[in-house]
């Protein structure tokens, strides 16, 4: 018996947009405080002013984090294939990875913005 989990359509259009304010978080913050160029951040900061938001909440912050590991989540079982068989003695399973490379690449986007964020929260906590 043979099992793909998800759609990879889906899960690549989901997981994109899923990962797009994580990227935009991470290319904002090196702009901002690496290279001192907030020009990202000046560019959407009247949209928050005319909402009244003046500081981003929980909301965005659980959507940056959560959303990554969605991502990762949903795009893994979309290219993941389960066989098993259940013979007498045994039962057989194999996992195969099908060669769709954009649920890879969001795959792979997402792991990296995660390594970055943890690799952020280490070097800035612990001194």
């Amino acid at each position: 018996m043979t099992k793909q989990i998800l759609n990879r359509r889906i899960a690549l259009i989901g997981g994109a947009l899923l990962v797009l304010p994580a990227c935009f978080f991470v290319l904002e913050a090196l702009l901002n405080y690496g290279l001192g160029y907030p020009a990202l951040w000046q560019l959407i900061a009247p949209i928050f002013d005319k909402a009244g938001i003046r500081q981003l909440g929980w909301n965005i912050n659980l959507l940056i984090l959560f959303g990554l590991i969605l991502a990762i989540v949903w795009n893994f079982f979309s290219v993941v294939q389960i066989k098993w068989s259940n013979e007498k003695e045994r039962i057989q399973l194999n996992l195969s990875i099908l060669k769709h490379w954009s649920n890879i690449a969001v795959d792979m986007v997402s792991l990296m913005i995660l390594a970055i964020l943890f690799a952020y929260l280490i070097g800035e906590n612990c001194n």
